[in-house]
């Protein structure tokens, strides 16, 4: 049918381990709180989720990404997706043509690879 199933807020709440066995997922996002304590904690958080992921073909999704240092080590990371304000701020449905159109082009990862 072409749907895609996700679990949200990974490894907060009732997104848990246990989610990741028993629903038939194919993304997960992890939390922000986690790509927040990039720098510390965070970092072994989001490897472990890597890993398990990996190994059961799991897309997954950083939120809340804000910095291109964040951006960089989640890259890194071998984290697929990102979203947050690094990219843009919410924007409004009939607007995503525009932002598309000025901002992305196929396999530019300006907001990556250029220094600011």
């Amino acid at each position: 049918m072409g749907i895609k199933v996700s679990i949200d807020d990974f490894g907060t709440g009732y997104s848990s381990l246990s989610a990741m066995q028993d629903l038939a997922v194919n993304i997960v996002k992890i939390d922000r709180s986690f790509v927040n304590k990039i720098d510390s904690n965070g970092k072994a958080i989001i490897s472990a989720v890597m890993h398990i992921a990996s190994a059961l073909n799991f897309l997954v999704v950083a939120e809340g990404v804000e910095t291109k240092e964040q951006a960089q080590a989640l890259l890194l990371l071998g984290v697929h997706y990102f979203q947050g304000f690094y990219y843009s701020k919410p924007i409004e449905i009939e607007n995503i043509p525009r932002y598309l159109e000025n901002n992305l082009t196929p396999h530019n990862n300006d907001n990556l690879n250029n220094s600011t």
